[in-house]
């Protein structure tokens, strides 16, 4: 009897019987058969005929050969199933990379302690990055440094960050620094962080809480003319203060107001250089304090007028001279000069006053001065505030010569001197002469 063996020798697959070709990959099937053996008859069993007879006799089995199928074969691994196996494995490696740089990063601790470094090495920029400080004008890490460059660096040979487990807050930690300096004992200080948003998302960020780094709410009162400079940088008009301690200045109209506050509402504590000019007072350039609590006040002000300001009312004064004396040659009204002083009732009556006294002693009805010259200028002055507004007073004394007539009918030459006194008010932008004293000439 014949078996017939199904299972194709290359590929293992199994196959129809009597199949010449393997269904799977086509490969030729060999005709694999195995004889069965014939059944064992049973028979009585009888005595060897002899010894040597029943040795050459086979020995016979009652197993049969088994047919098994050949193992399947393993199939090559694609490129796209390497590809994939490795992007997996890439992003795995990149997850937990995340994780570890996102804990370490966010770690209080370690905030705490780069701090802590960067502020005893006197790294006021590098420490400025660890710092939950607000956004102003002047909150920058160049200001940071200027104002803590004087704070001495520490040669630091050994430190130990520990946390303070007792702090009792759900969005602050507090950290104990003991360190030691060279040539020193052992100091302690700590270091408070306040929690500030996420950090990538998963963890919670924290930042040093700027305690006696920061002073907040301050007043600078000026003039109203004036420019205030904080460490170099201009105060803009946005901090321009107006409330209700002010409202009574602030309520004036631009040209009335004689002041104005500055309002800061946060900047560093230390000491910061302030500096205010002014088109009319002298500069003031000067180094004030500023501590870490609120409510600093500062009146910065001066009553000294500029040197190159005098200067200019002394030169101005020379002019107006001859200017009132041409006006009183011709005998023209107070109208001509009118438009040279304040716009003030009362300071224009006792100026029109003087002037057509002025004008009535030198015209003398035809009989004065007819022409006249002008040399040797001598001034001098003196300034101040009146009313709010810097004024400026000059005493001028010249050399006149010049002719003027007689009754008699005579033209009689002089030489004379003359004198006269003029105060000048700055206002809405301009000097106008609030006050004059006028001498004649007489010959």
């Amino acid at each position: 009897m014949r078996r017939i063996i199904m299972f194709c020798p290359k590929c293992g697959t199994k196959n129809e019987d009597d199949a010449r070709f393997c269904a799977a990959c086509g490969a030729p099937l060999e005709d694999n058969t195995v004889q069965a053996p014939a059944a064992e008859q049973m028979t009585a069993p009888q005595a060897p005929e002899s010894t040597q007879e029943a040795a050459q006799q086979p020995q016979m089995t009652a197993q049969q050969p088994q047919v098994q199928a050949p193992a399947a074969p393993k199939q090559p691994m694609s490129a796209k199933q390497r590809k994939s196996i490795i992007t997996g494995a890439a992003v795995a490696a990149l997850v937990i990379i995340f994780i570890i740089a996102g804990s370490v990063l966010s770690s209080p601790k370690r905030i705490a302690q780069n701090y802590f470094k960067a502020s005893m090495e006197g790294q006021w920029e590098k420490a400025f990055k660890y710092m939950d400080l607000p956004k102003g004008d002047f909150i920058t890490k160049e200001l940071l440094a200027k104002t803590l460059e004087d704070r001495d660096a520490k040669d630091i040979t050994n430190y130990e960050v520990v946390e303070d487990e007792d702090y009792d807050s759900k969005i602050a930690k507090k950290f104990y620094v003991t360190y030691y300096t060279k040539g020193n004992s052992r100091s302690v200080t700590s270091v408070e962080l306040v929690r500030d948003g996420k950090f990538m998302l998963f963890w919670n960020r924290y930042k040093v809480s700027p305690r006696d780094i920061v002073s907040k709410n301050v007043k600078l009162t000026v003039r109203a003319t004036s420019k205030l400079y904080i460490d170099d940088v201009e105060v803009p008009d946005k901090y321009i203060d107006n409330s209700e301690d002010d409202k009574k200045d602030n309520s004036k109209s631009s040209s009335e107001k004689t002041k104005k506050v500055y309002k800061i509402d946060v900047m560093f504590a230390g000491e910061h250089r302030i500096r205010v000019t002014d088109d009319i007072y002298r500069d003031i350039d000067k180094d004030y304090q500023f501590g870490s609590d609120e409510g600093y006040t500062y009146v910065i002000t001066t009553t000294d007028i500029r040197e190159d300001v005098l200067d200019a009312r002394m030169a101005a004064a020379e002019q107006d001279l001859k200017t009132f004396f041409n006006a009183a040659i011709d005998n023209k009204s107070f109208d001509s000069v009118k438009g040279m002083c304040v716009d003030n009732a009362a300071k224009l009556k006792s100026i029109k006053s003087a002037y057509d006294k002025f004008v009535s002693n030198t015209y003398k009805n035809g009989y004065g001065v007819k022409s006249i010259d002008f040399n040797k200028f001598s001034t001098q002055s003196s300034s101040g505030t009146t009313d709010g507004c810097p004024y400026v007073k000059v005493s001028i004394s010249a050399g006149v010569t010049g002719t003027g007539a007689q009754k008699s009918g005579q033209t009689k030459n002089f030489n004379e001197t003359t004198s006269a006194t003029f105060t000048y008010m700055y206002k809405d932008g301009q000097w106008k002469i609030s006050a004059v004293t006028l001498y004649s000439i007489f010959y």
